[in-house]
């Protein structure tokens, strides 16, 4: 200790003192306690846990949404390729059989479509006629919720996850074709519902 000077009106004196003690300047401060840290990586792994939820619900969702856009998709798209069969057909009687050359049966929701299509044109003493084709049927087959298409033996699956299939055949010659195509998503499951209208051209 080094003295600097006498105390006025005392006899003793003042002493500046330096301390060289190790981490004499952290004296103050503390650590954290284990129960602070517990708790700290308690709230991280909550947050963390929320995060993750929230990604996996919008992951979910976005990937139902995407189902659902898909088959929206494949159901125009069947559509449309049946649209350009049935614009070949006739809602006009067939003179040799004196029946529709398209006829729609069956119950609302389970309906089918029983028509012929022009595949040709033959001279007939000069005259274009129509060749028409074998019977072509579109129909809904329970067991394997899909629209089918069958002709002379042969079926075809267009669609799958099918709810619903009606059909209406118009006098101006239009062919209305309704479909239900069931789709699950995070609410559950519903069905989407597609529509066509088919002017025919024969």
């Amino acid at each position: 200790m080094h003295c600097a000077a006498a105390l006025k009106g005392s006899g003793t004196l003042g002493c500046a003192r330096r301390d060289g003690a190790p981490g004499a300047a952290f004296r103050g401060t503390r650590g954290f306690s284990l129960v602070e840290v517990t708790i700290s990586v308690a709230i991280v792994l909550v947050a963390l846990q929320i995060v993750s939820s929230t990604m996996f619900v919008m992951a979910r969702s976005n990937n139902f949404g995407a189902r659902e856009m898909d088959l929206s998709a494949r159901s125009q798209l069947m559509l449309g390729q049946i649209g350009r069969e049935l614009m070949l057909t006739s809602s006009d009687l067939d003179p040799a059989t004196l029946q529709s050359f398209a006829v729609a049966s069956g119950d609302p929701g389970n309906m089918q479509l029983n028509f012929r299509r022009v595949v040709d044109f033959a001279d007939l003493l000069g005259e274009l006629v129509p060749v028409w084709s074998t019977e072509i049927v579109y129909r809904l087959d329970p067991e394997q919720r899909a629209f089918v298409r069958e002709q002379d033996g042969n079926s075809a699956v267009l669609l799958r996850n099918m709810e619903s299939l009606d059909f209406e055949v118009d006098v101006l010659g239009r062919v209305r074709v309704k479909i239900g195509v069931r789709v699950k998503d995070k609410e559950g499951e519903h069905v989407i519902l597609e529509e066509t209208c088919v002017n025919t051209t024969m």
